[in-house]
């Protein structure tokens, strides 16, 4: 039966795992159920967990960056992490994004949703506002281009007369997000700790994912909820910093996120055995 918890220690670990070297890794073989997309970008199956966090690390930077990327889909993260304001919305975005929009939807001259003939619903006023909100809130994306490497999007930097103005940018491996999940950016760290979260989208599908803890040497603690399921683009689905939450992915294209539930941990040196020790503190909710 695999662990829930999968730590990795600086020395030898409490929970019996063997280690050597200043920051070593546990070890184990993956277990995975693997997500799929079906045509209308809709992720389906349970997704994907892992026995430890170099596991899922690995499989973070081995994976093609155009994974589950599609072209045309919208990424939205929201609160402070991702440049948001605040960390949840004013409104409900799902009347305007998630498919059944409920309203009239003008999005590049294109109108969705409940439209009369002249594609007016929502007046352009409100819509602005509506869209003014969503920008301040956190970091709208929508993928154009996708190769191994790197991801294109447009980010949306303004709102006009109902519509997003953009800027083109490019999302790769050196990015400060994707060196922070994957614990590649050179921050030294003296302890992680990996568990396993439930990710429900609005859809009611259930999908696996890694909650990977972080202490560093400053002592500060860190946390990325990660899944696989989902391209590196929109990810990590949840980040906390000393187990406060402050940012989380609210959508991809037509996948939304409706909660994510979990365990966080707090972190103790143990000088009998001169390792550090993680012990379940909190739930994890979102």
């Amino acid at each position: 039966m695999k662990l829930m918890l999968k730590m990795t220690m600086m020395s030898v670990l409490i929970f019996g795992m063997q280690a050597c070297g200043d920051q070593n890794e546990s070890s184990g073989g993956k277990k995975s159920s693997q997500g799929s997309v079906n045509e209308v970008g809709q992720i389906t199956g349970s997704g994907s967990n892992y026995n430890s966090p170099e596991e899922l690390i690995s499989a973070l930077q081995n994976r093609s960056m155009a994974d589950g990327a599609r072209i045309g889909e919208p990424v939205y993260h929201i609160g402070p992490y991702f440049g948001g304001q605040v960390q949840n919305t004013s409104f409900d975005l799902g009347d305007l994004f998630d498919f059944s929009f409920n309203t009239c939807f003008v999005f590049n001259g294109n109108a969705s949703g409940d439209c009369n003939q002249d594609g007016q619903g929502i007046g352009n006023y409100q819509l602005t506002q509506n869209l003014l909100s969503l920008l301040s809130n956190g970091e709208y994306k929508v993928i154009k281009d996708a190769n191994a490497n790197a991801v294109g999007f447009d980010l949306a930097d303004g709102v006009s007369n109902g519509q997003f103005s953009f800027e083109y940018q490019s999302y790769d491996r050196s990015d400060d997000i994707y060196q922070a999940m994957t614990n590649t950016d050179g921050r030294g760290y003296r302890a992680r700790v990996m568990s396993d979260v439930q990710i429900t989208l609005e859809s009611g599908q259930q999908i696996l994912g890694e909650y990977l803890e972080i202490l560093y040497n400053d002592g500060s603690l860190e946390g990325y909820v990660i899944s696989t399921s989902f391209p590196n683009i929109a990810n990590p689905l949840l980040v906390t910093r000393n187990r406060v939450i402050i940012g989380a992915l609210d959508f991809m294209g037509p996948n939304r996120i409706r909660s994510i539930n979990g365990t966080q941990h707090s972190f103790s040196y143990d000088y009998q055995t001169n390792s550090w020790r993680a012990t379940p503190s909190s739930q994890l909710r979102y």
